[in-house]
């Protein structure tokens, strides 16, 4: 799979929020690195959760991670069936 190459351009575009930038370089760093890690992402809408997973994404494409990007469902069958879909998923 590869990255959504507009990832790569916002990644460097974001401004501000050095510490959250910062935590989530970390979080690439140890992946790449072979750890593995989780991230769970909240707050009130609009704060920038979005800016902020797009900016990681870049991040990691630009490491070299692969990148999938899923769409938010409620529906626990509709986000399982997406995850399944995904080449080279490793079995539960």
């Amino acid at each position: 799979m590869t990255a959504d190459p507009a990832w790569r351009g916002r990644a460097t575009a974001l401004k501000g929020r050095l510490s959250e930038r910062r935590a989530l370089d970390r979080l690439v760093e140890a992946v790449r690195g072979g750890e593995s890690r989780s991230l769970v992402v909240h707050g009130d809408p609009g704060v920038g959760k979005t800016v902020l997973l797009d900016y990681l994404a870049g991040q990691a494409a630009g490491a070299g991670c692969r990148v999938a990007k899923l769409g938010h469902d409620r529906s626990p069958a509709v986000r399982q069936a997406r995850l399944d879909r995904l080449p080279g998923r490793l079995p539960a």
